[in-house]
C-alpha cells in the first residue's frame, strides 16, 4: 500500500506472538505467519450513532430531513434540485446528496448521468455477545473477510 502512494500510511509487520498480544482471542493458527498492523486504522463500533450525529448537525445548521423512498431526481422549473418520492411527494432543496448505496445508480441515472457503480450480492453475519472478543477490526485476507466489533456483537460483513 505504501508503494501505491498512500502518504503517511503507518504499517508494521507483526509476528504471530505480537498479534496474539494485541488480540488474544484470535486463533494462533490464523495468524501463524504474522500480520500487518495499521496503527491509525479505525472502525465504527456504532454506525447508527454516527448517522444520528450527522443528522443532528445537519438539522442544527438549517437542514431539513425528509423520510421517504427516493425514486428519481430532477430539476424544478426554478432549476433547483428535486427528489421524487415513491409516495408522489417532491422534495426540493439547494443541494441533493445521493447516498443510497446500491440504489444510488438508478437515482443518478435518472438525471441522465453515467454512474459507474455495480453491486455484488453480499452477506454479513452478526455474532451476538462476541463484541468483547475483539478490540479492533481484524482481517483475514486468505479467507476474504474483515470482522469488526460493534456495540452489540461482532460483525462479519
Amino acid at each position: 500500500l505504501r508503494r501505491a502512494g498512500v502518504p503517511g500510511l503507518k504499517m508494521t509487520a507483526l509476528s504471530r506472538d505480537e498479534v496474539l498480544k494485541l488480540e488474544p482471542n484470535v486463533s494462533s493458527d490464523v495468524c501463524e505467519g504474522g500480520a500487518w498492523y495499521f496503527e491509525d486504522g479505525w472502525f465504527l463500533s456504532e454506525p447508527a450513532a454516527l448517522l444520528r450525529a450527522l443528522l443532528a448537525g445537519f438539522e442544527e445548521n438549517g437542514g431539513e430531513f425528509a423520510n421517504g423512498d427516493a425514486v428519481a431526481l430532477g430539476r424544478g422549473a426554478d432549476g433547483r434540485p428535486e427528489v421524487r418520492l415513491a409516495s408522489g411527494d417532491v422534495v426540493t432543496g439547494d443541494d441533493v446528496v445521493v447516498a443510497a448505496g446500491a440504489h444510488s445508480k438508478p437515482l443518478v441515472e435518472s438525471l441522465g448521468e453515467w454512474c459507474p457503480l455495480d453491486t455484488e450480492r453480499g452477506y454479513h453475519v452478526a455474532f451476538p455477545g462476541a463484541e468483547a472478543e475483539l478490540s479492533r477490526a481484524v482481517c483475514d485476507p486468505a479467507a476474504g473477510f474483515i470482522m469488526s466489533p460493534t456495540v452489540r456483537n461482532c460483525l462479519l460483513p
